[in-house]
């Protein structure tokens, strides 16, 4: 009796066991994007509680729960975009931040203590903004340690990515003073694409939830400034400026940090305009495109077509159209392309740059880069700070 009630026990859990596994989807037939999004979503969920016992956890990441919201910190991405155009997006991240300083190397801060700094000044700033875990002004000191004496700190925010984003490319753009902190997308270590004297920029598409929250640290590591007689003298030489054109430019190391969300299929990487001091001007064009883009491989393929059209805008908005001029590439362009054009006598205040590519005979915009503002030197530069280098 007790042999047969041990048998039958024994038949409805391996029943119940193999009817669990047949409902969980399997890496056959789970769709892969969905296998994706389940992982991204997984990593995420970690990375905003991880546990501190983790052994792969990034040295020093930062654990538990995080406290309440500081009333002042404004994470909606909507009201934040400063420039924009038919298919791209800057958006700024300034604003307040989680602050945790910590104190030794690999110090873990607790989410739950952790305070609030205003991007993009450091703590060190005689102009910062800081705030404790209760939310009151730090007056200048870290749990009775200056502000200024503290070398490390965490800084963390949370990212919210809509369904949309999936056509774009994520580019986080980084300023001075904070370009060169470690950036973490989910717990995950990010290294730059481009890095600058005071500019560092990120590709963070790939490390996104779509659509979903995201998680952003940056950690810097700074020289705190001694106290005593030598107070009055610089710890550090300034290195000096490179020339530069008295053109106005994008790539100028004034403190920000941002994201560009940009086409992720045929785009502009960078601009460059310039003049021979008449009325011929040359526009040299890099191209972004995805590494998946269709070059032809046999003489019968098509070979694909792109237009570009430069547009001046005056001081009142008027538009006059510089260039129209189509172009084939056979294959993937190594250097920027270049294009020549003539303005009038007096140059207008910007210009406009669109990218079309013909596609079962309709022409299709592809992307429309950001204005380029021209000054009297003759001479403008423009990059979208999270394109590629």
């Amino acid at each position: 009796m007790v042999r047969s009630t041990l048998l039958l026990l024994f038949v409805t859990l391996l029943s119940e066991a193999v009817l669990a596994a047949a409902q969980q989807p399997t890496r056959a037939t789970e769709p892969a994007g969905d296998r994706k999004a389940r992982r991204a979503k997984t990593r995420h969920e970690q990375a905003r509680y991880p546990d501190p016992e983790r052994e792969e956890l990034i040295p020093g990441f930062p654990v538990g729960q995080p406290g309440p919201m500081h009333p002042q910190a404004r994470w909606q991405l909507g009201p934040n975009v400063f420039m924009r155009t038919a298919t791209r997006y800057r958006i700024s991240l300034e604003g307040l931040w989680r602050f945790g300083p910590v104190f030794e190397k690999d110090e873990r801060p607790d989410r739950s203590g952790m305070g609030w700094l205003k991007l993009p000044l450091l703590w060190t700033d005689p102009e910062a903004v800081v705030y404790d875990a209760s939310h009151r002004i730090a007056e200048g000191r870290w749990m009775g340690i200056p502000l200024e004496q503290i070398s490390t700190a965490w800084l963390e925010r949370e990212l919210y990515a809509t369904s949309s984003w999936i056509s774009k490319l994520v580019y986080l753009t980084v300023r001075a003073p904070w370009h060169d902190a470690a950036v973490h997308v989910n717990a995950e270590p990010v290294a730059p694409i481009s890095k600058q004297q005071a500019q560092a920029v990120y590709d963070i598409t790939s490390y996104l939830v779509y659509p979903g929250w995201s998680l952003i640290d940056l950690k810097k590591h700074t020289t705190p400034k001694k106290t005593g007689p030598l107070d009055d003298i610089p710890l550090e030489t300034p290195a000096p400026q490179r020339a530069v054109s008295t053109a106005r430019t994008y790539t100028e190391a004034k403190p920000a940090i941002y994201i560009d969300l940009i086409p992720a299929g045929p785009h502009f990487e960078s601009i460059r305009v310039r003049s021979d001091g008449h009325r011929t001007w040359l526009a040299e064009c890099r191209l972004g495109l995805p590494p998946i883009f269709a070059f032809p491989v046999r003489p019968d393929d098509p070979v694909p077509q792109f237009e570009l059209v430069i547009t001046a805008r005056g001081s009142k908005g008027q538009a006059a159209e510089l260039l129209r001029q189509r172009f084939a590439l056979r294959r993937r362009p190594r250097k920027p392309l270049r294009f020549e054009f003539s303005m009038p006598k007096e140059a207008p205040p910007q210009l406009d740059f669109y990218l079309y590519e013909f596609v079962d005979g309709k022409r299709v915009l592809r992307d429309q880069f950001y204005p380029i503002t021209l000054q009297r030197s003759g001479r403008s530069e423009g990059k979208p700070e999270g394109g590629a280098p």
